[in-house]
């Protein structure tokens, strides 16, 4: 789990983020991000990139469909995940005011289920 995270980028600037590589514990999963805090005009997007151990190059987006679940919190369900996956954060600053932008967010641990299981919640 990231805990408080900033992020911070010049007005007009598009900032792209990369987490390290993690490995999947299962072969779907739920993911969960909270907005904190934004500081100026901010455009925050989460993606999760993913790939085969033995693929090189970035990872391919698993397509994640942000939806808001309730406040600053939005959640994606994720299926047929490859072996490792990582996040990709997209910061874009945009007030035109030329004060810097930021965004403070923490991503909460993945919920692990195999699809034979259901689906989370």
């Amino acid at each position: 789990m990231h805990i408080g995270d900033w992020l911070i980028t010049l007005d007009g600037e598009t900032k792209t983020f990369l987490s390290p590589w993690m490995s999947k514990q299962a072969d779907s999963a739920r993911f969960t991000y909270e907005t904190i805090v934004t500081v100026g005009t901010t455009t925050f997007t989460v993606d999760i990139l993913h790939k085969k151990s033995e693929d090189p190059g970035p990872g391919a987006s698993a397509s994640a469909s942000f939806s808001t679940v309730t406040g600053n919190f939005k959640a994606a369900t994720l299926t047929n995940l490859l072996e490792m996956f990582r996040y990709k954060y997209t910061l874009l600053g945009g007030g035109g005011d030329g004060n810097p932008a930021a965004v403070l967010y923490r991503m909460l641990e993945p919920t692990w289920f195999n699809q034979a299981e259901g689906t989370a919640p």
